[in-house]
Parts: structure tokens; C-alpha cells; sequence
């Protein structure tokens, strides 16, 4: 039911006529993300590794834009 979803918003998002392979992909694409944090002192940034520029346009696309960016938090619990 969810892929359902997923392949009908995008085939209402995309000019594209034939949007079901390009589904596979994206999710094939997603499942290759990575979530590190890395502290420097008392920050910790989030990057999220193996992000393809087209995985990109598509949450953008989707309006998911801000969903995997760097972030930086503050941690002062050492």
C-alpha cells in the first residue's frame, strides 16, 4: 500500500509518463543512505553518506527537501 502511494505522488509530481521503474531505483537509492554523526568538541554534525544528486531532486520534488541535510547540533554532555 505504501509503494502504491509512492508511485501514485510521484506519477502526480513527475512530467515523466512512466514513473514505476524509477520508483525501484529511488527506493534502491534510499536504502544505500547513511546516518553519521561526528563530534568535534561540543558539537555533533549528522550527514547522511551515499545521497545520489537524482535521490536528491526527487525528495525535493516530493517537497522533502530539508529531510537528509547536515545538521549540527550542541551537546554539552561530556
Amino acid at each position: 500500500m505504501l509503494l502504491d502511494r509512492l508511485e501514485w505522488r510521484l506519477q502526480e509530481l513527475s512530467d515523466r509518463k512512466n514513473v514505476w521503474h524509477g520508483t525501484d531505483e529511488f527506493l534502491h537509492d534510499l536504502e544505500r543512505v547513511e546516518r553519521v554523526q561526528v563530534r568535534l568538541g561540543h558539537q555533533v554534525k549528522i550527514w547522511h553518506l551515499n545521497l545520489t544528486g537524482k535521490s536528491r531532486k526527487t525528495l525535493e520534488m516530493m517537497g522533502f527537501k530539508e529531510i537528509l541535510k547536515e545538521t549540527v547540533e550542541v551537546d554539552f554532555k561530556l
